[in-house]
């Protein structure tokens, strides 16, 4: 029980002038659909807001619905305009991408 309260999935949003930051935590799965979304619509409409980048520094796990989820919102937010970076991936996370060779169809710094 206490393990999955630990690696429980949280989502944190912040703003800087035109920039905005998905700070995500956690397990990053097919149960994080819901708290992710809400996470970037805000951002999707708003006119101030020009790039989306995603943080993965405390990340504990993926899985393929995660990369799913990324690919779906590099189409909405391109859609709309803006551009999307994948920032600061834990060692982890990296690997995945590396994997699933993400790099050829993000920004990843």
């Amino acid at each position: 029980m206490g393990n999955k309260l630990k690696n429980a999935f949280h989502v944190k949003v912040s703003k800087a002038d035109d920039n905005a930051t998905i700070h995500l935590s956690g397990n990053f799965n097919f149960l994080s659909h819901p708290k992710f979304k809400e996470s970037y619509l805000q951002l999707l409409n708003d006119s101030i807001v020009n790039s989306v980048a995603v943080d993965f520094a405390r990340v504990e796990h993926m899985d393929s619905a995660a990369l799913g989820m990324l690919l779906v919102l590099r189409d909405r937010v391109g859609g709309v305009g803006k551009t999307l970076t994948l920032v600061r991936p834990s060692s982890m996370a990296q690997k995945i991408f590396n994997i699933a060779n993400f790099q050829r169809m993000f920004i990843i710094q």
